[in-house]
């Protein structure tokens, strides 16, 4: 990746997301839920994430960077072991406190590759990756809300992700061309976190609530990749 390239934008984004991506997928195969898929996603996520974080150091364009880079490396090595082993002794609120640790760093590291590559190709990357970021923060929120139960500070950072997204994805769709293959895209991840939602509000209906989060995995799944796809059409704009 060149330093400074909307590709390093893009691939920045990734690492927190793909971080709240296997806490999820990891409370998935804990709680039996679509649990052969998630054995499946959860090895590919932990493999990007060791690939992209060896990429962003080496595009790394400063010395503040490659040490966030670094740090960021330490964390994922010592998380990483209990994400991928389930059940994990820990508990919930361990991995989850790991997992902060890791997604904060990571999002450092958008932050400070923004001053090396502020231009608007590269911003609406950064949109599209906090958008993403957020509609798996907020899945992974939901299963471990189910698997630890509630608390008022995972209620707070649920409508902290919640009011993310949205911001996110009002300024996309405000900058998108209408009738484009971006806003139709950008109105079918709309689409999803609707699915999203509903399902989630259901759960406290439910006497078996692997059913509602059955619903919230493939919407945030589908969200997954059309947010992908919208971030590759404006990472190769010319």
């Amino acid at each position: 990746m060149k330093p400074g390239s909307p590709a390093v934008a893009n691939a920045a984004t990734r690492q927190p997301m793909l971080a709240e991506r296997a806490a999820r997928l990891h409370v998935q195969v804990e709680r039996g839920v679509l649990p052969v898929r998630a054995q499946r996603l959860l090895p590919e996520a932990l493999r990007e994430f060791d690939a992209g974080v060896k990429a962003l150091l080496a595009a790394a364009p400063s010395a503040e960077i490659r040490e966030n880079y670094r740090l960021l490396e330490l964390l994922w090595a010592d998380y990483r072991p209990h994400v991928a082993r389930t059940p994990d002794p820990e508990g919930p609120d361990k991995l989850a406190e790991r997992g902060e640790e890791v997604v904060w760093i990571a999002s450092k590291g958008v932050k400070l590759l923004k001053d090396h590559a502020d231009d608007p190709r590269s911003e609406r990357v950064r949109t599209v990756g906090e958008a993403r970021l957020q509609s798996q923060r907020i899945a992974r929120g939901y299963f471990f809300r189910q698997w630890a139960a509630r608390s008022e500070r995972r209620e707070a950072e649920l409508r902290a992700a919640g009011a993310a997204y949205r911001k996110a994805m009002d300024a996309l769709l405000a900058s998108a061309v209408v009738g484009s293959e971006a806003m139709a895209d950008l109105q079918l991840a709309e689409n999803q976190y609707g699915f999203l939602l509903s399902a989630a509000q259901g759960l406290e209906r439910q006497r078996d609530p692997r059913p509602g989060l059955e619903a919230v995995a493939k919407s945030c799944d589908n969200m997954l990749e059309v947010l992908d796809r919208v971030a590759r059409r404006y990472e190769s704009e010319p």
